[in-house]
């Protein structure tokens, strides 16, 4: 049990960062679900110009294929923007 925890646990702090930033980005009524590692830095690809796309990795984090299935990140990053659109107006 204590493996299956600590799986769990690596998973999921591989990913935080990735968490936190698109629900940043949703309250701003902004998407972000598609990132870019670069050495220990990473950003939005999605903003990325052709040319620099080339020269880093394309991070999807929310897929279900890996410990903590975040398949259901899309769904909600779209309602917190919808909610955060609400408030605005």
């Amino acid at each position: 049990m204590a493996e299956v925890a600590g799986k769990l646990k690596t998973d999921y702090e591989g990913a935080r960062d990735y968490i936190i930033a698109s629900m940043e980005m949703a309250i701003k009524g902004e998407s972000a679900t598609r990132f870019y590692q670069d050495g220990r830095e990473f950003g939005l690809y999605d903003r990325l110009g052709e040319k620099a796309r080339k020269k880093v990795a394309l991070v999807e984090p929310y897929t279900n294929i890996r410990a903590v299935g975040l398949g259901w990140m899309p769904d909600l990053i779209q309602f917190e923007i919808e909610e955060s659109g609400k408030e605005l107006k």
